[in-house]
């Protein structure tokens, strides 16, 4: 009897330990409305909640996907508060595929990649990453009938390892950066980002707020 409950409290430690983990991904809602008709819906929910697209495209010219950059007052704050490469964290998305006749709406989940940008920094932000987290539920649920379930990846990752992620040995840490190019000003370097992606990608606008 006894071993019996030494393995039934492993099992479960080991269950709780996986439900603990993160995915990098959150289903949303599924819809049986056209992708243009869920889109203009979610843009406008995603606005009345103090989320901003910087911008949308199209993967791969595929009718069937469509992506929107947001950005958001606390994902600026929280950039703001700890710099550096925190950049990165600036903006999220939400994505919007047509699959099995329906569109599939998901979005990138705020706490997976705040603990992956932040990392050990990731308490000083964590309050307003639960309030982004919080609004865009809240536009979810406006646009379609909210899911919420975690997914894009098997098991997930525990908040331990996603500050200190490593993909494999040989390959660079996300404090590993490459420095492409300086320049004299912040407006330069964004002239010579917008002229660039005019030049080089079509129909892709960039918007700066």
């Amino acid at each position: 009897m006894k071993n019996s409950v030494i393995l039934f409290s492993l099992l479960l430690a080991f269950n709780l330990s996986f439900a603990q983990n993160l995915k990098p991904y959150i289903l949303a809602f599924e819809s049986t409305e056209s992708i243009s008709a869920v889109k203009e819906k979610v843009s406008a929910n995603l606005k009345a909640n103090n989320i901003y697209s910087v911008g949308q495209y199209q993967p791969a010219n595929d009718k069937g996907r469509w992506i929107i950059v947001f950005t958001s007052p606390e994902l600026k704050k929280s950039v703001k508060t700890v710099g550096g490469l925190t950049g990165f964290a600036a903006t999220l998305r939400v994505a919007l595929t047509t699959e099995n006749g329906k569109t599939v709406v998901s979005y990138t989940n705020p706490t997976y990649w705040g603990n992956a940008y932040f990392q050990d920094n990731y308490e000083k932000v964590k309050g307003n990453y639960s309030t982004l987290s919080a609004h865009l539920i809240t536009a979810m649920k406006a646009s379609g009938s909210f899911i919420g379930t975690e997914f894009g990846s098997k098991k997930g990752l525990s908040i331990k390892d996603l500050r200190g992620y490593h993909y494999m040995m040989g390959m660079p840490y996300f404090e590993d950066s490459v420095e492409l190019e300086d320049f004299d000003s912040y407006a330069a370097a964004v002239a010579k980002i917008d002229a660039s992606v005019k030049k080089g990608v079509p129909n892709v606008k960039l918007v700066y707020k």
